[in-house]
């Protein structure tokens, strides 16, 4: 037997050199690759380095028999590197405990035993808690303990002998093995797992620092303003070059700076807000908020704050900027548009309507004067000077009503050429006056691209509460006296008064019933005699229009006509009467023509054609053929008019210029179009042929005519004396009640052949 201090000197120093191997292997552990199957391996080739050097430094635990930690290492093996590393450590150990010779089958069996055991246990799902791993080095100290009795089963080894050699090793191991395992299994165990973590952690590191660059070069390049602030203080810790470019400041500026003072005072309280909400715990913030940029502008931003937490607390704020200003702009450019007038700048009809309501509403027992003022004629402006030009008078307009209205008063564009103001506090004849003075002061000649431009304008007044307690009754009866300033004369101002309303209601029906009046056959055309003054005998019949109405009787054609004009059932209307004129003419003898009155909604470029058309349809030779216009169709495009004129005088009918000296006629126009007649108004004739002035005009006019080559018919003869003056002057043709009325086209041949055969010989030879 061996002496125990003999046995326990080995075992420390195999124990000793083991540990002295297990720390080089733990040192080495860091430098192994991460790849688990070369990890396993290079722990295999350490762990059976460790098993020759205990091998190397066996103690003797009884006679002929030598103990160490070889199947205790080569079990840490498996339970630390896995199966890899326990079959390599075990080979290592065969090929070793080969190479030492002597009686090494019942070793090599021991390793090979205990390595399956240690792979099955690796592999088995326990936990590896340290009872477990210790209670595995016990069943690892039995099966060495089990080895020798193979010799004895072989029949090779005494019984006594094997029992003893079992003693000695099952008490050598049990000594070492379970605390060997225990505690160098789990060391290693523990190392690895370290070195797994740091290794986790420095990949983790490595890809937050990696991700950490890729954000901040997004966030510095990018075309959006970032910028990152301290929650606590508000002041900016970083901003991007696109935050800088929205604010005016530079980022040193900035980092000086905290969020209100890049506000509005008025917006403070938003950003008070949203550092509440962050600090509270609110994950994320947006809201809408001015800025107030370096440069003094203010710049629109919606904005999204994202908390960022260190220790579980937030700590930054990462803000996202949009930039609106542009959109709200817009928005506001759309909100102003949908209340104002984009050409004048003035309140629109639809903002007007709102602030006369707001009047209205706050006005008690206070007057209010609504006045709509309208330009008249304004079409011509367009028509003759361009659409540019017009527009520039409109702005002259508001700038005018602008100048000479109190700051109390509203003015609006609510029409094309129409314009609305009101007065509170105003009694009628104030508000009178007033409208007076706005258009005396639109009446003032003003120079336009170097042109003097002249515009009159016609106005209609209605009182609050007379005329109207809401915004769109005083509108109406605003309108309805206007209509009737226009209808007497236009240039001029009226109040509403009720009668107006009678005679409003009454044009409104007749533009519905005019309009059906054609279909319904309820016109027919007259024809009054023309004729010539030196002859006595008929030479024409101009064609007037009259309207049977089925209710209401004869409507006379100063009532019709202007309504007629005004709904463009004129031009309808029109085509009818030339047709049928025609057809009557061509009955008639041939030296007997017919005059067909054109309106100015009928000068448009089809006209040509349309007469043409008449003539064809009916016969008629054109010369026969003579269009009536009023000076007005000149005032209406003049070159446009001008074109078509002369088309017609292509087709051989002859065009005359009907109440000649009532409008705005212009010598330039007789000599840029040769018109084969001018008609004198039946004003100078019949009304003022008394007076001096009237009779130095109808002398002008038929002097002039004569000049340029044209014939001169004077309109409302009466008596004889009128015709005779006439005569004297040199007036080429007369038409009046003198000679007939309007009579229907059955009488036309009676009234030739009277008027031929007796009745104007003797009123010639009066």
């Amino acid at each position: 037997m061996m002496a125990v201090h003999q046995v326990a000197l080995g075992m420390f120093t195999n124990v000793l050199v083991t540990l002295g191997c297990v720390f080089l292997l733990t040192r080495a552990l860091p430098f192994l690759p991460r790849r688990p199957s070369l990890r396993s391996l290079f722990l295999g080739v350490m762990f059976g380095a460790t098993v020759i050097a205990s091998m190397l430094t066996a103690f003797p635990i009884s006679e002929g028999i030598y103990g160490d930690m070889r199947n205790a290492i080569i079990a840490i093996a498996a339970i630390s590197g896995g199966p890899i590393a326990a079959i390599v450590c075990t080979a290592l150990a065969i090929l070793f405990r080969f190479a030492m010779g002597g009686q090494f089958v019942g070793a090599i069996i021991a390793i090979v035993l205990c390595a399956v055991l240690s792979i099955a246990f690796q592999c088995a799902p326990l936990n590896r808690t340290k009872t477990n791993l210790a209670l595995f080095g016990v069943a690892l100290a039995l099966l060495n303990a089990l080895v020798p009795f193979l010799g004895w089963f072989m029949g090779t080894t005494p019984i006594a002998t094997v029992i003893a050699v079992a003693n000695a090793i099952f008490g050598s191991a049990i000594l070492l093995y379970p605390v060997s395992i225990v505690m160098v299994a789990g060391l290693i165990a523990a190392e690895l797992r370290r070195l797994d973590t740091e290794a986790g952690l420095r990949a983790q590191n490595a890809e937050l620092t990696l991700s950490e660059r890729r954000f901040l070069d997004v966030f510095y390049v990018s075309c959006i303003p970032m910028a990152w602030l301290d929650i606590k203080t508000t002041k900016f810790v970083r901003v991007n070059r696109q935050y800088e470019v929205f604010t005016g400041y530079s980022a040193d500026e900035l980092f000086h700076m905290t969020l209100a003072e890049l506000s509005v005072p008025e917006d403070r309280h938003v950003d008070l807000e949203a550092v509440r909400a962050l600090a509270s715990g609110v994950p994320s913030w947006q809201g809408e908020r001015r800025y107030r940029c370096k440069d003094g502008s203010i710049r629109w931003g919606t904005r999204t704050i994202t908390a960022s937490h260190e220790d579980g607390e937030p700590k930054f704020g990462f803000a996202i900027v949009e930039d609106i200003t542009e959109r709200k702009r817009a928005g506001e450019h759309i909100a102003y548009l949908a209340e104002h007038d984009h050409l004048t700048g003035l309140t629109n009809r639809f903002q007007f309507g709102k602030s006369l309501d707001r009047a209205l509403a706050n006005a008690s027992s206070t007057q209010i004067a609504v006045i709509v003022v309208d330009l008249d004629d304004f079409k011509g402006v367009n028509d003759t000077r361009g659409h540019p030009v017009g527009d520039k008078v409109l702005m002259h307009i508001a700038a005018v009503l602008k100048s000479a209205l109190d700051a109390s008063d509203l003015v609006s564009r609510i029409g094309g050429d129409e314009f609305a103001v009101t007065r509170q506090n105003a009694t009628a004849s104030e508000a009178l006056a007033l409208a007076d003075h706005l258009i005396a002061l639109i009446g003032l000649p003003f120079e336009i691209e170097g042109l003097l431009v002249s515009v009159q304008a016609s106005a209609g007044i209605a009182m609050y509460p007379n005329d109207g307690v809401d915004t769109a009754q005083l509108f109406k009866r605003a309108d309805i006296a206007l209509y009737d300033s226009k209808s007497a004369g236009k240039g001029m101002a009226r109040l509403f008064a009720p009668a107006m309303e009678e005679l409003f209601l009454r044009r409104e029906r007749l533009k519905a019933e005019v309009a059906k009046a054609l279909e319904a056959q309820e016109f027919e055309i007259e024809y009054q005699p023309v004729i010539e003054i030196a002859t006595g005998r008929v030479c024409r019949f101009e064609a007037l229009l009259r309207w049977n109405h089925p209710a209401g009787g004869r409507v006379s054609p100063a009532e019709f006509i202007p309504v007629a004009e005004e709904t463009g059932a004129i031009v309808a209307i029109g085509d009818w009467v030339l047709g049928q004129a025609c057809l009557a003419a061509a009955t008639w003898p041939t030296d007997v023509g017919v005059a067909v009155n054109v309106s100015v909604r009928q000068i448009e470029p089809t006209l040509p054609l349309k007469i043409a058309g008449a003539l064809f349809n009916s016969g008629l030779n054109a010369s026969r053929l003579e269009i009536e216009i009023t000076e007005s169709v000149l005032m209406q495009g003049s070159d446009e008019s001008l074109a078509i004129l002369h088309q017609i005088r292509l087709l051989g009918v002859q065009i005359s210029l009907d109440d000649f000296g009532t409008g705005y006629s212009s010598l330039s126009y007789l000599q840029r179009f040769p018109f084969d007649k001018l008609k004198i108004d039946r004003s100078f004739i019949s009304g003022n042929f008394g007076s001096n002035e009237a009779r130095t005009i109808v002398r002008t006019i038929i002097q002039l005519g004569h000049s340029l080559g044209m014939k001169v018919t004077a309109e409302g003869v009466e008596t004889g004396e009128q015709l005779e003056r006439m005569r004297r002057k040199g007036c080429d043709q007369a038409q009046g009640f003198l000679f007939s009325a309007s009579v229907p086209s059955d009488q036309v041949d009676r009234i030739i052949v009277l008027l031929n055969n007796v009745n104007a010989r003797n009123l010639v030879s009066m």
